[in-house]
């Protein structure tokens, strides 16, 4: 992810749901559950499978009423 890229993403305000982050490949995405989040993690992780390259993926709650949670998938 470039520096505009990164600037872009830090920006972001979101309000719900949930996404994941894979640090090595520097790509993310969106959910609005856990679940959905964790599905797209999941194709992420299916695609790089093949090319042998480990990922570092992290999901996180955006629910701005309670408390953010970061959990450490792979």
């Amino acid at each position: 992810m470039n520096k505009k890229q990164l600037d872009n993403y830090e920006r972001l305000e979101i309000y719900a749901g949930w996404s994941w982050l894979c640090e090595h490949h520097d790509t993310y995405g969106l959910g609005d559950t856990k679940q959905e989040a964790l599905f797209m993690a999941g194709a992420h992780l299916f695609y790089y499978e093949n090319i042998t390259d480990k990922c570092d993926i992290y999901i996180k709650s955006h629910n701005k009423r309670g408390r953010k949670k970061v959990v450490k998938v792979a």
